[in-house]
């Protein structure tokens, strides 16, 4: 028996070298014999060649030098690895804005090496275009080819700036949940009125207030009033456009409802915002006291930006803080409440909705009550989660819970290592005895 172990063990050995021998030979033998290309040389000695698309958009925009040399055909063909620099040249009344395709970029010339085929786009806009497409944080104006736009003088208009101005002069039945933005040069007017698309801050929406009702309007220095434009919403992308035909402050409002806000805090600076609310803890007995609290927030143009921030519940308003911040900073808005009826709830901070269970627990009267019908002789029956095991019963309460198929998979790797135990155990005999 001793021989018939050295066999096996001599048989193991063998093996195991073949496997360590055929994993260290035979994939250095395929590496040596591999031929790859990753831009070396080839076995001619020549380098393969590359093709380089060159396009620009528009047809008529212009052109593109290749190593300070024209092209007379769209595909430049190189060597791979060659480095090449790339010029847009404009034409007349254009100017180049960027490089697309293969590369990105808005340097011009710009160097690139080449080691595979690209496809490279010049784009040019004419020069007037600068003043057809304005934008700013929030704010995008469109001017179209064919306005006539001019100034307040009567020229033509030759520039247009978007500069971000303070919270003035809001009806305390309106609320600002947009930056306000001088349009520049004021006084300045177009034929046909011309498009302003600006972002709005969804969460600066009152509570029940129809995003819809939200509109574009512009201050009138005259009246000292803001006047509210023709506005389209679009809820999904948070955006309201509007057209206008001069320049003047925009901003977009939002109605305050009645039964909302109660009107004592300042209107909701543009830029504050508030997330991550939380209801600590989530579910509680009827009685103990709940803390919901949000995360304010104020990134605007003003030193300082304010917000009532209103707790309700299940709609009702039971509780308002008014906060005001640096801009850039942040702070924890915490209310703390105590429920008083069970059941599910809705919890509602400026829009930020979350939820509340609240347990019913029985009262003190109707404990003591069941308890003297008890002792009566009365019948009452408390319902238990589980009945208590008998002393001294066997028990495999750690098994409860377990799915059948895991009970099951469980005996049977136990079954296993018994069995394997037991091999191991006739084996270790066997060698005792037979060497």
């Amino acid at each position: 028996m001793g021989t018939g172990f050295r066999r096996t063990l001599r048989h193991g050995t063998l093996l195991v070298f073949a496997l360590v021998a055929a994993t260290v030979l035979f994939p250095a033998q395929a590496y040596a014999g591999c031929a790859c290309g990753g831009g070396s040389e080839d076995e001619s000695g020549s380098r393969p060649e590359v093709n380089i698309t060159l396009r620009v958009a528009p047809a008529d925009g212009g052109y593109v030098k290749v190593d300070g040399e024209e092209l007379e055909d769209d595909i430049y063909v190189a060597s791979q690895g060659d480095k090449l620099e790339l010029e847009a040249v404009p034409a007349q009344g254009y100017r180049f804005v960027r490089w697309s395709g293969s590369v990105v970029s808005s340097e011009n010339p710009v160097e690139r090496e080449c080691y595979n085929h690209k496809d490279i786009t010049a784009n040019f806009v004419l020069e007037k275009e600068s003043l057809s497409q304005l934008e700013k944080s929030g704010l995008s104006v469109d001017i179209p080819d064919g306005t006539e736009a001019l100034d307040a003088d009567g020229n033509e208009l030759d520039d247009v700036s978007i500069e971000v101005a303070a919270v003035h002069d809001v009806p305390t039945t309106m609320t600002v949940v947009s930056r306000v933005y001088d349009v520049l040069p004021s006084g300045a007017t177009f034929d046909p009125p011309i498009t302003l698309t600006f972002e709005y801050d969804q969460a600066s929406v009152p509570a029940g207030v129809d995003e819809n009702e939200l509109t574009v309007a512009w201050f009138d220095e005259e009246s000292g009033a803001w006047t509210p434009l023709k506005s389209d919403v679009n809820e999904e992308d948070g955006i309201v456009t509007a057209d206008v035909a001069h320049f003047s402050e925009f901003c977009v409002l939002s109605p305050t409802p009645a039964s909302g806000l109660s009107g004592t805090g300042q209107p909701t600076s543009p830029g504050f915002s508030l997330s991550q609310l939380e209801v600590s803890p989530s579910s509680v007995a009827a009685g103990e006291p709940v803390t919901v609290s949000v995360l304010a927030h104020y990134e605007g143009a003003s030193s300082d930006g304010a917000s009532l921030v209103v707790l309700r519940v299940d709609g009702t308003e039971v509780d308002q803080q008014q906060v005001t911040l640096p801009s850039g900073e942040s702070a924890e808005v915490a209310f703390t409440f105590t429920p008083s009826t069970g059941g599910p709830h809705e919890i509602d901070v400026n829009g930020l909705l979350g939820g509340l269970n609240v347990i019913s627990v029985a009262s003190p009267l109707a404990l003591s009550q069941a308890v003297a019908l008890a002792q009566d002789g009365g019948s009452f029956q408390l319902e238990a989660p589980s009945q208590p095991e008998a002393p001294g019963q066997s028990s495999f309460s750690w098994l409860r819970g377990w799915p059948p198929v895991a009970v099951v998979v469980m005996g049977v790797v136990v079954v296993l290592l018994v069995l394997f135990l037991l091999l191991l155990v006739r084996q270790a005999f066997r060698r005792r005895y037979d060497m």
